[in-house]
């Protein structure tokens, strides 16, 4: 059987790709997201001491990962696989390492390229508690958001060296690449043949959009998307300006905690 392995940032439609998948005849796959740590890591130490021999270490890995992924496989299944939403390039690393202990596996590469959408989608979710399709609103109310430009800039930066250690597999593995914007009327039939799977129409995916266009609920979209376009020319000047409002970030948090603790002594002192 093929093992695979759905990999995006966070709000990128990782998710709805799985659903895509999973629902296929032919496909056994994990119903619930995984966690890079510990599997991808510590992987069978998990379960032990930490005394495993080398052929434990080398073939745990391999082990869990097709254990977990083949719980609900049968005769017909031929690819089985789990997703993964990777939010810092930390992690990207371990997954990274892992897959290569894995060897033999496909990789499915879900791209959002436009971040500002992405990280309002996020933002949208946490307000109305919705994060997908399929999940009641909690909260009902028309949102107008704006993001903060120094926040969007710090994450802009890390998603964008996520994706840039995870792309490292493009050379070594099988890599399939879709986009964002294709789920919006499924190409399923090239996702289908990159895992060798009977072209069929995914009558079972229901997954829709649950946020509207970002340029309809966040007020500062046009200003970010210009600065995202800047910045994925400029990246060593993004970590730089990143780099100038995280020490900013520090000594403000220093400045606050030395207020605090002059107050504290005052009161003491009293």
């Amino acid at each position: 059987m093929q093992r695979y392995i759905i990999i995006g940032i966070p709000r990128s439609g990782t998710t709805a790709v799985h659903l895509l998948l999973k629902g296929h005849p032919q496909v056994s796959a994990t119903n619930d997201e995984i966690k890079v740590s510990p599997l991808f890591d510590d992987n069978i130490s998990t379960f032990t001491y930490g005394n495993d021999t080398p052929k434990e270490k080398e073939k745990g890995l391999v082990a869990l990962f097709d254990t977990i992924t083949t719980l609900e496989s049968d005769e017909k299944t031929i690819a089985h696989g789990m997703k993964l939403a990777i939010s810092n390039p930390e992690d990207a690393a371990i997954l990274v390492d892992g897959i290569r202990k894995i060897k033999d596996v496909k990789i499915v590469f879900v791209e959002r390229m436009d971040l500002v959408a992405q990280m309002g989608s996020g933002k949208l979710a946490y307000k109305t508690g919705r994060l997908h399709s399929w999940a009641e609103a909690k909260n009902n109310e028309e949102f107008q958001l704006t993001l903060d430009e120094n926040k969007f800039l710090i994450r802009m930066c890390n998603y964008m060296k996520t994706i840039q250690v995870v792309k490292q597999l493009q050379s070594e593995f099988p890599f399939f690449i879709y986009q964002y914007d294709d789920l919006k009327e499924p190409k399923y039939k090239d996702l289908f043949e990159f895992l060798n799977l009977e072209i069929t129409s995914p009558s079972w995916f229901k997954s829709g959009k649950v946020a509207p266009s970002p340029e309809e609920y966040l007020i500062n979209y046009h200003q970010l998307k210009e600065l995202q376009v800047y910045y994925e020319n400029n990246f060593t000047e993004l970590e730089k300006k990143v780099e100038s409002i995280i020490k900013k970030k520090e000594k403000e948090a220093r400045s606050v905690i030395n207020q605090i603790k002059k107050t504290i002594k005052s009161i003491k002192n009293k």
